[in-house]
């Protein structure tokens, strides 16, 4: 329900999701593959972000690879940020990423 600020605009909890649940992300030479899990109070539903791509981006063997797949999936997740209690990231980040994860979450609920 909304709630009224002291300024007299409404505030409105847009957060109907427990958690949002990103990865471990999979990856091939030619595809990256996010798994998101959705969980709600009674209920949970999973998903899958794929990317594909016409000629060869990611090496499986490679670190590198992995962190950037992890950066595309946590891209999209930001979006649902709003509507998440927290958003779970089962990707290896490092301190800069996580920090720019949080500066472009929070950049994206002010936008909205």
């Amino acid at each position: 329900m909304p709630r009224r600020r002291a300024d007299d605009q409404r505030e409105v909890d847009l957060k109907v999701f427990e958690s949002l649940q990103v990865g471990p992300v999979h990856l091939e030479p030619r595809r990256m593959i996010a798994p998101y899990r959705l969980v709600w109070k009674g209920g949970e539903d999973q998903t899958r972000l794929i990317y594909r791509f016409p000629e060869d981006v990611f090496d499986p063997q490679d670190e590198m690879s992995y962190n950037l797949a992890g950066m595309m999936a946590a891209q999209v997740a930001i979006n649902y940020g709003l509507f998440c209690r927290r958003i779970v990231f089962r990707v290896k980040f490092d301190e800069i990423d996580r920090r720019f994860i949080a500066d472009m979450s929070e950049n994206t609920a002010r936008e909205i």
